[in-house]
């Protein structure tokens, strides 16, 4: 047989065009899961620690750091720099969505801002918003451009209608006010949802009593850069602080006092 086949890549970029989003299931592991939590975790506790040590709450509830941001109340964006290190490859470079990433928005396609979205039970629901506005050089406001860039969106829990999901419109990435029905994806700890950054979207209030930890992953064609939501002219660094220890390493410590470094 010589006659070429569709790649099966197909029928994904289509939903991604037309829909402007599409769930791939099962892309990391538990183990990899598992190994993402920790991340966030310690990130997390150590961002809060040095807030409260530099007495910087106010700060981070009037505007937020470069690091660490409150969205809404009780859902906060962290930025995880190890994430980017080697062993976390299976989000970057070696991700199983890369080929649809690649095949949306060219093999030029470039990784912009990488996160986690940690929405706390009694964390409210967010506006309808979308991550981006559309392309537009000046030309007919009618003209609605290809997709320019793509969120990737890894849940580190089981997504319930009670722990908040995200809530998306199909086809707004086409037309912000389209009336179509919303629809609300219950994605596995694990799987990946891609949509386009101009999808209308919102996720939904924390009714449940564990955290919601949602990773998300940006790309975009080179020529493309989100000032807006990343913009260091808008958040400053937050001061270093040393890492708070560990419980293990304050025991660990205290015996060490107490005995005089016997093992």
């Amino acid at each position: 047989d010589t006659q070429p086949r569709p790649s099966p890549l197909l029928a994904k970029v289509e939903a991604l065009f037309r829909e402007g989003y599409v769930i791939a299931d099962g892309c990391i592991d538990a183990v990899q899961v598992e190994t993402c939590l920790d991340v966030v975790e310690e990130g997390f506790k150590h961002y809060m620690h040095s807030v409260k040590q530099l007495d910087l709450q106010e700060e981070l509830l009037a505007s937020g750091f470069m690091e660490i941001k409150m969205r809404s109340a009780g859902r906060y964006d962290l930025q995880l720099p190890e994430l980017s290190t080697e062993p976390f490859s299976f989000l970057l470079q070696d991700a199983p969505w890369m080929p649809l990433v690649h095949a949306a928005l060219g093999s030029d396609a470039t990784l912009t801002h990488f996160g986690c979205m940690l929405s706390f039970p009694g964390s409210a629901t967010q506006p309808w918003h979308s991550d981006g506005p559309h392309m537009n050089a000046g030309g007919d406001p009618r003209f609605v451009a290809p997709v320019h860039a793509v969120n990737v969106f890894v849940p580190l829990v089981n997504l319930t209608a009670a722990n908040g999901p995200t809530e998306y419109v199909p086809g707004s990435h086409l037309d912000f006010d389209a009336k179509v029905p919303s629809k609300t994806p219950s994605l596995k700890a694990g799987s990946a949802l891609i949509f386009d950054y101009r999808l209308k979207h919102r996720g939904l209030g924390n009714s449940g009593t564990e955290e919601r930890p949602l990773l998300y992953i940006t790309y975009a064609k080179p020529f493309w850069l989100d000032v807006y939501n990343f913009d260091r002219k808008r958040y400053k660094n937050l001061p270093a602080v040393a890492k708070q220890a560990s419980r293990a390493e304050r025991t660990e410590k205290r015996q060490r006092t107490i005995f005089g470094g016997l093992p």
